[in-house]
């Protein structure tokens, strides 16, 4: 099973750096910087458990994280007394 994937990208029509899911056109975050979108993207992909994938301007993969067994938002349990 393939796993989601988050996708940091230069929008060429915008000139604003924007996150996606997955291969489609759905944007869920943009920004003016790379660096504010990557941090967007990173965040996302780790609620989701997913691959965070950041490309230069123009579309190569510069870096890539995998998120799959991350858990940067840990759930509180309550405590039984």
């Amino acid at each position: 099973m393939t796993p989601v994937q988050i996708h940091t990208v230069l929008d060429p029509v915008s000139g604003r750096w924007r996150n996606r899911l997955g291969a489609g056109r759905v944007w869920f975050a943009a920004a003016d910087s790379k660096a504010g979108a990557v941090a967007a993207g990173r965040r996302k992909a780790a609620m989701l458990g997913a691959e965070h994938l950041v490309h230069n301007e123009d579309g190569t993969v510069s870096h890539q994280e995998s998120f799959a067994h991350h858990e940067i938002y840990p759930v509180e349990r309550p405590r039984i007394r």
